[in-house]
């Protein structure tokens, strides 16, 4: 007989590589992503308010966006964004790049990255999307799509410098 969290863990374990990413994507830093995702989990094994198996990936992904948030909040309270930027680029490590596509997300405005991730990388339907990021599905598709525009001009900038640089 499984326990409780073995159950759960069972139907959150498809998702984790997309919540690792999309923690990853807001925070900037992997192991501030891989804090978070623990503490996502742990907030998943012991809440009372766990999801119908449905709904399960649009509650844990809103769980990990809500706690890379609060991790963001806390760290402007702690240090100015200067110094918060310097860090990371010491400590950062990035996701494995196969194209300028990580990159060029990572150069979006938070609030499209924010829907890319997870749409593109965590294959949320616009209902999810609207869900986590508690906003009407309408204003999902829109920002949707005026996020993959501004990759896409992201990317052909990088295409350009890159070409520049040959």
């Amino acid at each position: 007989m499984q326990t409780l969290q073995q159950q759960r863990y069972q139907l959150l374990q498809p998702h984790l590589r997309g919540a690792q990413l999309l923690a990853q994507q807001l925070l900037q830093c992997q192991s501030s992503a891989e804090d978070c995702l623990h503490d996502a989990l742990i907030s998943a094994f012991t809440t009372k308010g766990f999801p119908e198996t449905a709904k399960v990936k649009a509650w844990f992904l809103q769980v990990v966006r809500f706690r890379s948030l609060d991790l963001l909040r806390q760290r402007k309270k702690l240090t100015t964004l200067d110094a918060i930027s310097t860090l990371e680029e010491v400590v950062n490590t990035p996701l494995p790049a196969e194209s300028n596509a990580l990159k060029a997300l990572s150069l979006l405005p938070f609030a499209q990255s924010d829907v890319l991730v997870l749409r593109e990388l965590n294959d949320c339907s616009y209902a999810e999307i609207a869900t986590i990021m508690q906003i009407p599905q309408g204003t999902v598709m829109s920002r949707l799509a005026r996020a993959r525009e501004a990759l896409r001009l992201q990317l052909q900038q990088l295409e350009r410098g890159e070409q520049a640089n040959d």
